[in-house]
C-alpha cells in the first residue's frame, strides 16, 4: 500500500509549507512567577505609602516587594474608599484583570541624605520559583497605565531578569541599565486604556528575579511634561523649579516559553543544501524518550533509520551518501517522556 501511495504522489505531488519544527508558545506564568496579577494579600491597603505600613506591597502583596528605599504601592477593591477609583492621590483606574495593581513612582524629585536633588523611583520586585531555562526562547508580557493624577509621561518602563536580587534598601534611585524587556512603544501617556508591553528574549538560565519599573539616567533623556503644576523652590541652590512627577499602574503579568510539539508536526519539504536554513531534519527538541524513525524511497525500500531520540538528519542516507532530489514517505514512531505515544508519516519532498 505504502508503495502504491508513493507512486501516486510523485504523478501528482502536492507540497505544503515547510515546518522544520512545530513551535508553539505555551503560557508558563504561574511555573515561575507567583501572583502575577497580585491578586493575594495578606494586608487589605488602606492609605498611601506615606503611611508606612498601609499601603506598601511588602507587607501586602504576597510574593513581592519593594527592592529599594522608595515606597511601592499596592490597590485592592478589598478597600471599599479607594474604589472604583484607585485612590484620590492617583486618579481613577479599574484593574485590567481581578481586583488589583500595583502603582510605582516611576520619576520623582526629592532630596537625598546629602540634601541633594535626586530621582526618587520606585519598582516592585519578586523572586521566581525556579530559575528560567538556559537558551529557551521566552516571551513576557504586562499591563501599564499611567495614572491620570499626575503631569508627565515616559518611556523607558520595562521589567529585567537577573540572577541576584537588585535590592538596595539604602538608596531611591532609579536603576540605570537596560532592561531585559523595556517599552519599545513611545511616551505611555494613556490614562483610560490599559498598554500592553511585550517583548521575547533568551534566558542564560540563571535569572532568578523580577524587578519591574523605570530604567534610566536623568529625566532629560526620558520625561514629557503634559502640564506645568506650580513652582518649587530649591532652598540649596536658590532656584526655583517644577516638580515632573510619573506615576504608573502595573497589572497582568504573563509569561511564554516558545516550546515544541510533537502533536503539530508534520514536515513534508526538505532542503540539506548547507544554506543553515531547514538544513537538518530535527527531532531533539522534542523530548523523546524512544525514537524510531524510517524514510523509504519510491519503491517502499527504506534509505535511511535512526533510533536516536537526539536525532539531527542531514538528509543523508545510511551509507552518508546525500539522496536524491525527490519525493520520499517517512514513519515516525516516538514515546514522549511523559509516557505518551506517537505516531508521524508524511510524504517529504526533498530537494537542494
Amino acid at each position: 500500500m505504502i508503495r502504491f501511495i508513493l507512486i501516486l504522489t510523485i504523478l501528482f505531488p502536492c507540497f505544503g509549507i515547510l515546518k522544520p519544527k512545530a513551535q508553539t508558545w505555551v503560557n508558563v506564568t504561574n511555573d515561575y512567577i507567583e501572583n502575577p496579577s497580585f491578586e493575594y494579600f495578606d494586608t487589605c491597603p488602606t492609605n498611601t505609602s506615606a503611611f508606612p505600613n498601609e499601603m506598601w506591597i511588602d507587607l501586602a502583596v504576597n510574593g513581592w516587594y519593594t527592592p529599594t528605599q522608595a515606597t511601592s504601592d499596592y490597590f485592592n477593591i478589598c478597600n471599599e474608599q479607594m474604589f472604583p477609583c484607585c485612590n484620590w492621590a492617583y486618579g481613577c483606574q479599574d484593574a485590567f484583570e481581578g481586583n488589583a495593581f500595583c502603582g510605582i513612582v516611576s520619576q520623582d524629585i526629592t532630596y537625598d541624605n546629602q540634601g541633594r536633588r535626586a530621582i526618587w523611583s520606585e519598582y516592585i520586585s519578586t523572586k521566581l520559583i525556579k530559575p528560567l531555562k538556559n537558551n529557551a526562547l521566552y516571551q513576557f508580557k504586562m499591563k501599564i497605565n499611567r495614572a491620570d493624577g499626575y503631569n508627565a509621561s515616559v518611556k523607558n518602563i520595562g521589567a529585567h531578569f537577573s540572577n541576584y536580587d537588585l535590592a538596595d534598601f539604602s538608596t531611591f534611585k532609579a536603576f540605570n541599565f537596560i532592561p531585559t524587556i523595556k517599552n519599545n512603544g513611545g511616551y505611555i501617556d494613556d490614562t483610560l486604556n490599559w498598554k500592553n508591553i511585550e517583548s521575547e528574549f533568551i534566558a542564560t538560565g540563571d535569572e532568578n528575579y523580577l524587578t519591574i519599573g523605570w530604567f534610566g539616567d536623568t529625566l532629560s533623556d526620558d520625561f514629557f511634561t503634559h502640564f506645568v503644576n506650580s513652582p518649587y523652590f530649591d532652598s540649596i541652590s536658590g532656584e526655583l523649579f517644577f516638580v515632573p512627577t510619573t506615576y504608573y499602574l502595573i497589572d497582568f503579568i504573563e509569561l511564554f516559553e516558545l516550546t515544541y510539539s510533537i502533536d503539530q508536526f508534520n514536515v513534508n519539504v526538505f532542503s540539506p543544501n548547507d544554506d543553515s536554513t531547514n538544513d537538518n531534519f530535527d527531532l531533539s527538541v522534542y523530548n523523546l524518550k524512544e525514537l524510531d524513525f524510517e524514510v523509504l524511497n519510491r519503491w517502499g525500500n527504506v534509505v535511511f533509520e535512526s533510533q536516536n531520540p537526539q536525532l539531527k538528519w542531514d538528509g543523508k542516507d545510511n551509507q552518508g551518501n546525500k539522496l536524491k532530489d525527490g519525493v520520499y514517505f517517512y514513519t515516525l514512531n516516538a514515546i514522549q517522556s511523559n509516557g505518551k505515544h506517537i505516531f508521524k508519516s508524511n510524504f517529504l519532498n526533498v530537494f537542494y
